[in-house]
């Protein structure tokens, strides 16, 4: 659904990625899990025009292993926890972005229409809730 929104996709791809962390239960599942979509990325018939993309997609998983290292007990700690940590790591898109346009001149569409905040925000927010969800679904997959 063309939305014309920055960052749209971190709902489902946080979702996805949160929830296929918890319910595996493995340490490195998130960067294992972000490997394989860097890689599928690097095939020419997706038709993404972002060389950087794969690199973003394992950025993404390093940073949720690493948000997700420490054990929480409290489950709404988990939400917020969920909330910050997917928020952030899905930030790291236009982040990254906004870093090779700078030093390298690389012109990105969403910054050239949206402008710099309005990316980082919107991927941080599609992110987050992306990662509540993903934590929501894990635990009522576990529960069940």
């Amino acid at each position: 659904i063309p939305m014309g929104m920055p960052g749209r996709h971190g709902v489902d791809f946080m979702l996805i990625l949160i929830a296929a962390k918890f319910i595996s239960g493995k340490q490195y599942s998130a960067s294992i899990a972000t490997s394989g979509s860097a890689l599928a990325l690097m095939l020419p018939f997706w038709g993404f025009t972002d060389p950087f993309m794969p690199a973003y997609y394992i950025i993404i998983g390093v940073l949720t292993d690493v948000f997700f290292a420490f054990p929480v007990k409290n489950r709404m700690n988990m939400l917020v926890l969920g909330a910050i940590a997917g928020g952030l790591a899905y930030a790291t898109i236009p982040i990254s972005r906004i870093i090779i346009s700078s030093f390298a001149g690389i012109p990105f569409l969403s910054l050239m229409k949206n402008g710099l905040f309005i990316p980082v925000l919107y991927h941080f927010l599609f992110g987050a809730a992306g990662s509540i969800a993903g934590v929501a679904v894990a635990r009522l997959i576990k529960r069940k």
